[in-house]
């Protein structure tokens, strides 16, 4: 249940007070368990098509509420009263949800929005039948006093707490829905990007990473969509097309994936320019121990020797010194395997210092930057 759910029904436990909700029991964390089992379930067999979740929300949110008691004195309605007025508190207001959105919490905000709408008009409704005058004195004589409290409270039932409810709602879908699409429009640029485009291709389908973060953005969406309609069934206009909403994510995902794998076949090693001398100093360099480089598969030159400088500027607290680095570099590419049992290719920029800082070396080729990246196919690697 939602944290203010808790809060006002043990409010309510604390008064003795035999009336409250039914429907929002283990039952309904039971269901959430065994969604949460069969997402993990999914999640081995890489079954990610299953995006509703395991409980039925009708079931989920029907909560039957009797309301107040009928007070035996003006002790006890004094009781009731002021259990009425902690219930509908604003600190009781469910809080606007924020990202990350997960089932459970999303239902448990729904259960205690529900249980408002449903308890609300109930509550107002005995508030309003009180005939506290006619009620027997016991140990108070404050019937005036509880009359104002019972009246101030059936105003704030039928204004404040209303739009205090729509403001929750209103910024809970709005945040819930901003995040969705979020994650849909990141699938679908990613599936509308072409392969002929050799940026995306090399920093898009070709990148693990940037793969695997479109799958995560696709799950997140498959999350979100049956709790952004949930919301919209119960709480909202009930006019979402959610159907067509994944039908196309399916269809992004599917393409997105089509073109990952057609991506693969794409990627050949860079070519060689055919510089034995470069080759043997990249061979050099790479079969340091210092670089703790492994084997490679195979290694070209796939850029020429090119001449750099830069002029650097240092500050210490009596003066700005000014220096040069001057330096030659050329790119060697090489093709390893991974542990994970896939080759990848990994550029390798080999350099050599003229002129550089005092403890840099000088004269001789050093490997510089050294990075991860595109798979390649096996069959790739001799093309």
């Amino acid at each position: 249940m939602h944290t203010a759910a808790k809060r006002w029904s043990a409010v309510l436990v604390a008064w003795g007070v035999g009336w409250g909700f039914v429907g929002c029991g283990s039952a309904d964390n039971e269901a959430l368990a065994e969604s949460d089992q069969a997402a993990a379930e999914n999640s081995k067999t890489g079954d990610t098509a299953t995006d509703a979740p395991a409980w039925d929300i009708e079931e989920a949110l029907a909560i039957s509420y009797d309301g107040p008691p009928a007070p035996a004195d003006l002790n006890q309605a004094s009781e009731l009263i002021e259990a009425l007025s902690e219930k509908y508190s604003s600190t009781n207001v469910p809080e606007v949800l924020n990202p990350p959105y997960e089932p459970d919490a999303v239902l448990d905000y729904a259960k205690a929005i529900k249980a408002f709408e449903i308890s609300r008009p109930i509550d107002t409704a005995w508030l309003e039948g009180l005939d506290i005058p006619a009620l027997p004195r016991g140990e108070r004589d404050n019937y005036f006093i509880l009359e104002s409290a019972a009246n101030s409270l059936v105003g704030r039932l039928n204004d404040f707490f209303p739009n205090d409810l729509a403001y929750t709602l209103k910024y809970t879908n709005v945040n819930l829905q901003n995040t969705l699409n979020d994650s849909l429009n990141m699938v679908r640029d990613a599936a509308s990007a072409e392969l002929d485009d050799e940026l995306k291709l090399k920093n898009l389908f070709a990148r693990p990473e940037r793969v695997q973060m479109i799958h995560e953005f696709g799950d997140d969406a498959k999350k979100m969509i049956p709790l952004a309609e949930m919301l919209d069934h119960q709480f909202g206009e009930g006019t979402g097309d959610w159907d067509a909403m994944r039908e196309q994510l399916a269809a992004d995902l599917a393409t997105f994936e089509e073109k990952v794998h057609a991506a693969a076949r794409l990627i050949v090693p860079p070519a060689d320019i055919g510089d034995a001398d470069l080759r043997e100093a990249a061979e050099d360099v790479l079969r340091r121990e210092q670089y703790g480089v492994g084997e490679w598969e195979r290694l070209v030159v796939n850029a020429p020797v090119r001449r750099y400088n830069r002029t650097l500027y240092t500050i210490d607290e009596h003066y700005i010194h000014r220096g040069q680095s001057i330096w030659e570099e050329f790119q060697a590419t090489t093709i390893e395997r991974e542990p994970d049992g896939n080759f990848y290719l990994f550029h390798n920029d080999i350099v050599r210092y003229e002129q550089a800082a005092s403890q840099t070396p000088t004269g001789k080729w050093l490997l510089g930057k050294r990075f991860r990246g595109s798979p390649i196919l096996e069959e790739n690697i001799g093309k």
